[in-house]
């Protein structure tokens, strides 16, 4: 299996399994064109595997830092200033972006170490919707074939 596969295999039943989840996929822009894809539920969150640095290791293995995107859309546009009505369900949203990190820290496979989370942006402006992108980091280990290896 390669690593990127492995790295979305791997994570997407453990972001699944957040009760308050509708939908899990890999990312592809789907929300730069919303009306030319399928209709999914909200919260979505859609997994980017980005930027791998990698450099060559002993045994015909490359090993690599790499950058894991959750992108989290929401579907809520309630009040949080202060006596709104709606307050708490509003707030539920930064209630599961952390219940999203500490699901997913430290999750590894066979190809990777346990994820970090190395930072996050609110990107709310950019879709037009409560819009966050938490950014994981891990070491990455990818097998390539060797034609010859000398011991």
């Amino acid at each position: 299996m390669n690593v990127r596969k492995e790295i979305y295999k791997t994570l997407s039943p453990v972001i699944n399994g957040i009760t308050a989840i509708e939908w899990v996929d890999l990312w592809k822009a789907q929300m730069n064109r919303p009306k030319e894809h399928y209709p999914f539920g909200f919260p979505a969150v859609f997994i980017g595997i980005n930027n791998i640095s990698y450099q060559d290791m002993t045994l015909g293995t490359k090993e690599g830092r790499a950058q894991i995107d959750l992108y989290v859309f929401f579907d809520k546009y309630g009040d949080t200033f202060a006596g709104a009505d709606d307050q708490d369900n509003s707030l539920l949203i930064l209630d599961t972006l952390d219940e999203i990190v500490q699901t997913v820290e430290d999750t590894e496979g066979g190809l990777f170490t346990g994820l970090k989370l190395s930072g996050d942006e609110d990107v709310s402006t950019r879709y037009n919707r409560p819009a966050y992108i938490l950014k994981f980091e891990c070491l990455i280990y990818n097998p390539v074939k060797a034609d010859e290896y000398v011991s």
